[in-house]
């Protein structure tokens, strides 16, 4: 799969967004975070993330009950020394803070 493809991708998955991901993305947008800049459905090596911030090395995956995180993608974070953090859709919207 080529670059193109996951640009592709990526643009649906924004335009298709999950109520947990648009939740978590007015919190993540414009910085509002002691000013890091997050991007949303993001390519990242063969994959494409939920949310990266490259400035902090973190990416953050939304699990829902149809996803989980791909061992595969494991891979593509440690080899590019990106951290991961993976959180339940019910906690998101749960515990944030509006």
């Amino acid at each position: 799969m080529g670059v193109k493809d996951l640009t592709d991708i990526a643009r649906r998955l924004r335009k298709h967004s999950t109520d947990t991901e648009r939740h978590l993305w007015r919190h993540l947008r414009d910085r509002q975070i002691n000013g890091f800049k997050f991007r949303r459905q993001q390519p990242v090596g063969r994959y494409v993330v939920d949310f990266v911030n490259f400035e902090k090395k973190v990416v953050v995956e939304l699990d829902g009950e149809q996803h989980a995180l791909d061992p595969g993608i494991r891979y593509v974070m440690n080899g590019s020394g990106l951290k991961g953090i993976r959180c339940c859709d019910s906690g998101i919207t749960r515990y944030s803070v509006t």
